[in-house]
């Protein structure tokens, strides 16, 4: 939905927007964004997001200014399955630069299909709007 999009936009613009853009909700959030990155479902169901929870989209340079994004829920860094898949490109690339993380290029890519901007959200909800 329309906080993905906001997520994947800001992750691919980054710098020199903002350094910092910060997202706040509850559980009601917290949950569908778990559920649509793979991070929710079977076991992790039956537990609900502690009081205080978070959800991180970190954007990391090295020193050859390559970036890469970081995800990290609760403080620790999770590679959700909606951006990795079964997790294979993780462990494939796990040594090489970057720990096998993405590029905000790709990072962007891999939510597209649950992103939606704001227009796409009125029409899809109904809602009427200027164009």
């Amino acid at each position: 939905g329309r906080l993905l999009h906001e997520v994947s936009t800001f992750v691919e613009l980054g710098k020199p927007h903002a350094a910092v853009r910060y997202f706040s909700g509850h559980d009601s959030t917290l949950v569908p964004l778990l559920s649509a990155l793979g991070l929710w479902g079977g076991k992790a169901a039956a537990l609900w997001p502690p009081y205080a929870s978070t959800v991180a989209f970190e954007v990391w340079a090295d020193v050859d200014g390559a970036e890469t994004v970081r995800v990290r829920y609760n403080g620790l860094e999770v590679f959700p399955p909606l951006m990795y898949g079964d997790g294979e490109k993780q462990r494939e690339t796990a040594g090489e630069k970057g720990g096998g993380r993405l590029s905000p290029a790709e990072t962007r890519h891999a939510l597209r299909g649950l992103s939606m901007g704001e227009h796409e959200w009125f029409d899809a909800c109904g809602v009427p709007h200027d164009s």
